[in-house]
């Protein structure tokens, strides 16, 4: 059954204040939402953007790739403020909405990971990209272990990321932007992106074993606790 979005009123307000509220919060519900698919549909512009003939500013490996990679990377978290503040005004965030978020960030990092690595060995740097695709392929396999974690999780637990996972994505975000920016000109460089993948892979793993537990922990209420 399809968890419904309820209106939480807040005490003290009129009828009408009540109405401005709840449309202000779905307003803010419906940016983050917007934030979050709008971000992987770009990222998806800019997959494709590695490999197609752009303008020489926007090109692979130009700071202004990079900066627009960076930009999309940095929409992670005003997803986030704008559900906050959804909250605030009184629209819950469900926990569909909590699966939806990672599974979106998940789509945006494989496609810019495969879409460089396979740029890079199309153009000869196959050491390369082959170690993006390796770090890739552990990804894959850490996200599906934690959506099998969030799958099976309690009834009651919390199911958001936590902070280990955030700085995750972090770094990750930062490989992507390195890896389309001058900065992938030089070997040293090059070895740079792929250690800042592998070091978000090591984040990812050891923030997936931490959430599993989390995920089969439920959440006491404040008013339970002795």
């Amino acid at each position: 059954m399809k968890e419904k979005r309820i209106y939480q009123p807040a005490e003290g307000l009129s009828e009408r204040e009540q109405r401005w509220r709840r449309r202000r919060g779905l307003a803010y519900r419906f940016g983050a939402d917007t934030v979050t698919y709008g971000r992987t549909l770009f990222g998806g512009i800019a997959s494709i953007g590695i490999f197609a003939l752009l303008p020489k500013a926007i090109q692979h490996r130009t700071i202004g790739l990079a900066a627009g990679v960076a930009g999309l990377g940095a929409l992670d978290k005003v997803d986030g403020i704008l559900a906050r503040k959804a909250v605030e005004n009184g629209i819950p965030i469900l926990d569909r909405d909590k699966k939806k978020d990672p599974k979106q960030d998940k789509i945006f990092a494989h496609m810019m990971m495969a879409s460089i690595a396979v740029r890079e060995v199309l153009d000869g740097n196959e050491s390369y990209g082959y170690g993006i695709l390796a770090c890739q392929a552990i990804k894959g396999f850490r996200d599906h272990k934690m959506s099998q974690s969030r799958a099976r999780a309690v009834p009651g637990a919390d199911i958001g990321a936590i902070q280990l996972n955030k700085f995750k994505t972090g770094a990750e975000n930062l490989g992507h932007m390195l890896a389309t920016s001058p900065i992938a000109e030089s070997a040293a460089g090059r070895f740079c992106i792929v250690a800042t993948y592998g070091l978000s892979n090591t984040m990812g793993i050891v923030g997936y074993k931490q959430a599993d537990r989390q995920h089969q922990t439920p959440v006491v209420p404040h008013e339970q606790r002795v």
